[in-house]
C-alpha cells in the first residue's frame, strides 16, 4: 500500500512540474503593439517569429494601421498597449508627455522616402517641382519630408499645392494627372514607376531628413512592470543582433507578417532601414526641428516648443544595453 502511494505522489509531482510550464503560457496576457503598414517594426516582427519575446516570458502581437499617425492614435485611444509611430505622428498626436514616454528607436531611414514626379508634367529636376500639384499623405513622414526637401531646393511651401491623399490613392492620382508628383515610400513609390514607366522621375536627398519609428508606452507600466519593459526590449535588441547576419530571412518574416511584396522589403532591409534600438543625442534636435514645423504650420493646438526631454524614458533600454543610450541628461 506504502508502495502504491509513493507512486502516486511521484506521479502527481510529475503532472504538476510538465503542466505547470503549459498553464503559464495560457496564463499569459497577450500585449498588442500598434504599427505602420510598413516594415520599419521589423525587429518585432523578427523577435515575434524567432522566439525572442517568449524567451522573455511576453506574449507580443502587432497591430497593423495604414500609417504611423494612425498607429499613434489608436495606441493613444487605448486600441493597444504599446505604441509605434514616425515624429510627425507623434507630434500631431499631442502626445501627454506624463502618461507616455518613448523609450526607444526602433529603426531609421535616411533613404526610404522619395519624390516620384511625371516627366510629361514639366518636371525634370527639383526646381521644377515650383507651381506643381505633389500628393502627400497627411501626418507622416513624407509630409515633413517634402517640406524638408523644398527648403533644400530653396522652394517655400506656398509654392507648390499640396495635395492630401490616401497612400493607395497616390499611384492612380499621378498617373492620371490629378497630380504631378507625390512623395511617399515603399509600394506606393513601385507601383508608380511601373505604371509610368520612362515618365517617371525620382528626386530624393538621403542628407536632409532621418526617418524614424519610436516605441511608446504607458509610463503606468514601465513603472509597474520593469522586468516586462527591460525584457522586451532585450528581445527586440537581440533581433537587430540576429537581423544583420540575416537579412533575407529577416525580410521574409517582415514581408509575411506585413503582408508586404519580398522583393520590396528586401530592399528595404538591405539598402534603406537600420535596425538598431536605441536613444541618441541627435533624437532631441531631430524631435524639435519637426515640432517647429509642426506650429509655424499650425498642426498642434499649442504655440511654444516642447521639451523632449521629458518625452524619454532612458531608464529600461540603459538597464538592457548601456551602450546603446547616448542621450545626455
Amino acid at each position: 500500500m506504502k508502495k502504491v502511494y509513493w507512486l502516486f505522489s511521484a506521479f502527481l509531482m510529475l503532472s504538476v512540474l510538465v503542466s505547470t510550464p503549459a498553464m503559464a503560457q495560457k496564463q499569459l496576457e497577450p500585449l498588442t503593439i500598434s504599427a505602420g503598414s510598413g516594415g520599419m517594426v521589423g525587429s518585432v516582427c523578427v523577435a515575434i517569429r524567432n522566439g525572442y519575446f517568449a524567451e522573455e516570458g511576453l506574449d507580443i502581437q502587432i497591430k497593423s494601421y495604414r500609417n504611423g499617425f494612425v498607429a499613434a492614435q489608436e495606441y493613444l485611444k487605448g486600441a493597444t498597449d504599446f505604441g509605434t509611430s514616425n515624429r510627425v505622428g507623434a507630434i500631431l498626436s499631442n502626445i501627454d508627455f506624463e502618461k507616455h514616454a518613448l523609450v526607444g528607436v526602433l529603426a531609421y531611414s535616411d533613404s526610404q522616402t522619395k519624390i516620384v514626379a511625371k516627366k510629361s508634367a514639366g518636371i525634370l529636376d527639383s526646381s521644377d517641382l515650383r507651381g506643381k500639384r505633389i500628393g502627400i499623405v497627411h501626418g507622416t513622414s513624407s509630409h515633413y519630408y517634402l517640406y524638408k526637401y523644398l527648403q533644400h531646393c530653396g522652394i517655400p511651401m506656398s509654392d507648390v499645392e499640396v495635395v492630401f491623399l490616401k497612400k493607395k490613392q497616390l499611384p492612380t492620382a499621378i498617373v492620371s494627372g490629378k497630380i504631378d508628383a507625390f512623395c511617399q515610400h515603399g509600394k506606393p513609390v513601385a507601383d508608380a514607376l511601373k505604371k509610368l514607366g520612362s515618365d517617371a522621375l525620382v528626386l530624393r536627398n538621403s542628407n536632409i531628413n532621418r526617418k524614424i519609428v519610436q516605441l511608446i508606452a504607458p509610463r503606468d507600466f514601465i513603472a509597474k512592470n520593469p522586468e516586462k519593459m527591460q525584457g522586451m526590449l532585450r528581445a527586440i535588441k537581440k533581433a537587430d543582433a540576429w537581423t544583420v547576419d540575416h537579412k533575407k530571412e529577416a525580410a521574409k518574416i517582415i514581408a509575411e507578417m506585413k503582408n508586404r511584396s519580398y522583393d520590396l522589403v528586401l530592399n528595404f532591409v538591405e539598402n534603406e532601414a537600420e535596425f538598431n534600438l536605441s536613444l541618441e543625442q541627435s533624437l532631441l534636435l531631430s524631435f524639435e526641428g519637426v515640432d517647429r514645423w509642426a506650429i509655424e504650420n499650425e498642426l498642434v493646438p499649442y504655440k511654444e516648443p516642447r521639451n523632449f526631454l521629458d518625452y524619454i524614458d532612458y531608464h529600461p533600454l540603459e538597464q538592457v544595453s548601456p551602450e546603446s543610450v547616448s542621450i545626455i541628461r
